[in-house]
């Protein structure tokens, strides 16, 4: 049996099939005969990591080794690593100067041995057999050699080809070289030798019984195969009769249909009588036969071996049906064409999947458009032209519409295109509840209509006037409703209604930047009346602001004219006073003492006030002056102390120190000092017994902590917020301490602009700790 492998294209894949201990020969007519089988034969045994030996004769040297080179080959390499010999017959066969079977078996078994020693997988061999015609060789010691051969390669990992050239060796010598190869190389051929002897039978006289045994077995073997093709092609005829789902059937070179199957009836609808002798060509459109199709199509499966389309067909009843078609061409074991095997299926189903799939994803991709285009844009025009366009892409319309609500009117906003027939430019304006575009406001649902001319709901006599035939109407919703139409026109007979769901999606896509764009007109109209509003605000408070800067122009002149006018009074007071109270001028008497000492207090808290007033009013006037340098803080705190020393034993009270060390801040010492000055005074105020005590402490940090603690009357939650608040005093059981309300709300202005924090705690009953922390840039 010969391989399947016939084409000359796949002898390369069948002497690939060829393995150890394979004993080949081939017979050819022609060189390239020769060199197609001989030169793969070694290109494989080098690529496997054989050791591969050539022995020329009817071809030089040279003539080999270019055609070697021309396969890809790099002889070069090959010969100087030993893998590849290029032997004469006096190198191998002749070697003794005469042919000895046994000499070039042992040869060959030599050769093996050393090549496996070396590395290599196994022996390559291939030899001209010409030689054998050159010399005095008897027949009978060539054909034993070949012969015994088979014994060698059975029991050595070696394989050959022996080339037989059929133009120069006789009928008789090839005959018995068929018979002792048990493979034959012939054309673009490797088959299995069906005429193969073995040597055990070949080499020994009076062999019948090994003869009749074999010649038995390949009958057998030939019926076992006979046998098996009519099984399968039994198998194949009713597979296909059977096979409903395509139309199988079988067709002459010359396009005849000779056979057929169940599916060809289901499918085309035609029984066998009917179908068998009849030409394919019933199958195809007058269109596909006028342009040649079924000739193109027998020619391609004739030169591709294979042809695939995808079309329209005709049935019997003369409808049609979309197919997928696959024509195979048929060739005999000659290569000959004997016909060709046609499958057709049905596959108008699966096609209009597709074409809804695609149209789907068509619409898909028109709505992502329209989407990013109307939400891109916040202008009412931009996003109208976006959906005229997209609409016009997606739907392919005639005509597209697009209407913005105005109360109950629909007042034209867009159309396209412009440039169309169906145009009518002198639109009437819409009413709410009339023709479809009213109806589709007035019913908040899309209104559709496939023949306007005969629908009693359409009548605007424009659109008709203008040619259309069939009309859409799809409402825009905004917030509060409908806020505008979408139109779809055409001039033929149209159902808009199948691709609702989409228009729906469309129309919503459209109304979202509708909504959008008409928000950001009404927000900008807001927008420029409050710009409106403020500029006049603006206006407004340029003239207060000027108003203003007079009124603190004559507040500061106040400043200084009472700075001025009761300070110099209240000094004079306070002075005359403190002289008096002396008795430089002369003895007073317990009671002018008295009545003196409240005048002095008196005018001393005057001052205190005015002093205050002065200090905030320049505070809040951006003209107060800081004086910042460095101080020793120990000197500054115990002044203080010092200062209320008096004031403090009257009231029985303790005064305690806490300072472990001198310190110097850079600050305002002045300022520093005033606030200390003011925890001091309100914790003796505050306090009626007890102690008061002050702590000076510099943490890790470098920041320095400046408390003053009392165990005063202390200062309820409700009330903490007040504190540091302008003429801000607490009452306290119904009474209320002496005070002006301004010392801790300057202190907190001072601190402020030092750069210092002021914070208070406080538990009323118990009393009351006021600190002031100067930042570590100030040590």
């Amino acid at each position: 049996m010969c391989d399947e492998n016939t084409a000359k294209g796949n002898l390369y894949d069948a002497i690939s099939e060829l393995t150890v201990h394979d004993h080949i020969c081939i017979v050819y007519e022609t060189k390239e005969e020769q060199l197609n089988a001989v030169v793969p034969f070694i290109k494989l045994g080098l690529d496997r990591g054989e050791k591969c030996i050539y022995v020329v004769d009817d071809n030089t040297s040279k003539v080999v080794i270019e055609a070697m080179q021309k396969d890809g080959i790099e002889t070069d390499s090959v010969i100087k690593s030993g893998a590849l010999n290029i032997l004469t017959k006096q190198e191998a066969y002749l070697q003794q100067g005469h042919f000895d079977p046994d000499w070039m078996i042992q040869f060959l078994k030599e050769a093996t041995d050393l090549a496996k020693s070396d590395g290599f997988n196994a022996l390559r061999v291939t030899g001209e057999m010409t030689w054998y015609l050159g010399g005095d060789i008897r027949l009978e010691n060539l054909i034993e050699y070949e012969a015994k051969l088979n014994y060698f390669f059975q029991e050595n990992d070696a394989l050959a080809i022996c080339q037989y050239n059929s133009n120069r060796f006789s009928s008789e010598i090839l005959l018995n070289i068929i018979e002792t190869h048990p493979i034959v190389i012939y054309g673009d051929l490797v088959c299995k030798n069906t005429y193969y002897i073995p040597p055990d039978e070949f080499l020994k006289p009076d062999q019948s019984d090994l003869k009749v045994k074999r010649m038995l077995g390949n009958l057998i073997e030939y019926k076992q195969v006979e046998l098996k093709h009519k099984e399968s092609e039994e198998r194949n005829r009713l597979l296909v009769r059977s096979v409903s789902d395509y139309a199988i059937f079988m067709i002459t070179p010359e396009g005849i249909v000779s056979s057929w199957n169940e599916g060809v009836q289901r499918i085309k609808g035609y029984s066998s009588d009917e179908i068998i002798g009849k030409h394919i060509s019933i199958f195809y459109p007058e269109k596909d036969l006028k342009k040649g199709k079924v000739e193109y199509e027998l020619k391609k499966a004739r030169e591709d071996g294979k042809c695939e389309d995808e079309g329209w067909r005709i049935k019997k009843d003369g409808s049609r049906f979309m197919a997928k078609v696959i024509i195979t061409a048929l060739y005999d074991d000659n290569r000959k064409l004997y016909g060709y095997a046609k499958v057709t299926s049905d596959i108008t189903e699966r096609k209009k999947a597709e074409d809804v799939l695609r149209q789907k994803v068509q619409e898909l991709t028109s709505l992502n458009r329209l989407s990013q285009k109307v939400s891109s844009s916040l202008s009412l025009d931009q996003v109208v032209n976006a959906a005229l366009e997209e609409v016009t892409a997606a739907v392919t319309p005639d005509l597209v519409l697009f209407f913005l609500r105005d109360g109950d009117n629909l007042n034209l906003q867009g159309m396209v295109p412009a440039n169309s027939k169906y145009c009518h430019e002198e639109t009437p304006v819409h009413r709410v509840g009339e023709c479809l575009c009213g109806l589709a406001v007035r019913e908040e649902a899309p209104m559709y209509s496939s023949d306007i001319l005969n629908d009693s709901r359409c009548t605007w006599e424009e659109c008709k006037m203008a040619g259309l035939r069939s009309f859409a109407a799809l409402p825009l919703f905004g917030k509060n409703g409908i806020i505008g139409v979408l139109g779809l026109a055409s001039g033929t007979q149209r159902d808009f209604q199948k691709q609702s769901i989409f228009l729906q999606t469309l129309s919503n896509d459209i109304s979202i930047g509708l909504q959008n764009s008409i928000l950001h007109m009404q927000v900008k109209k807001h927008a420029d009346e409050l710009e409106t509003r403020v500029a006049e605000r603006t206006d407004e408070l340029a003239r207060a602001n000027i108003r203003l800067k007079e009124l603190d122009h004559l507040k500061s002149m106040f400043i200084a004219s009472m700075s001025h006018e009761l300070r110099t009074p209240l000094n004079s007071i306070m002075g005359f006073t403190g002289i008096i109270l002396q008795g430089i001028v002369g003895k007073i008497s317990d009671e002018q003492r008295k009545q003196l000492s409240m005048v002095k207090k008196s005018a001393s808290h005057l001052l205190s006030l005015i002093n205050d007033i002065i200090d905030i009013s320049k505070i809040e006037a951006g003209k107060v002056e800081i004086y910042v340098h460095k101080f020793e803080l120990l000197s500054v705190v115990k002044e203080v102390i010092n200062s209320f020393t008096v004031l403090a034993k009257e009231k029985n009270l303790k005064m305690d120190l806490k300072m472990s060390k001198k310190i110097m801040v850079e600050s305002d010492e002045r300022r520093i000092k005033q606030i200390i000055t003011n925890f001091v005074s309100n914790a003796i105020k505050f306090t009626e017994k007890g102690s008061v005590n002050v702590c000076v402490l510099q943490n890790s940090g470098s920041a320095i902590e400046i408390s003053v603690a009392d165990t005063g009357i202390g200062i309820r939650k409700k009330d903490m917020n007040k504190l540091f608040k302008a003429f801000s005093r607490i009452y306290i059981d119904g009474v209320i301490k002496e005070g002006t309300g301004l010392g801790l709300y300057l202190s907190r202005k001072i601190s402020d602009l030092l750069g210092c924090e002021i914070k208070a705690e406080s538990e009323f009953g118990k009393g009351s700790v006021f600190t002031l922390t100067l930042p570590s840039r100030c040590t």
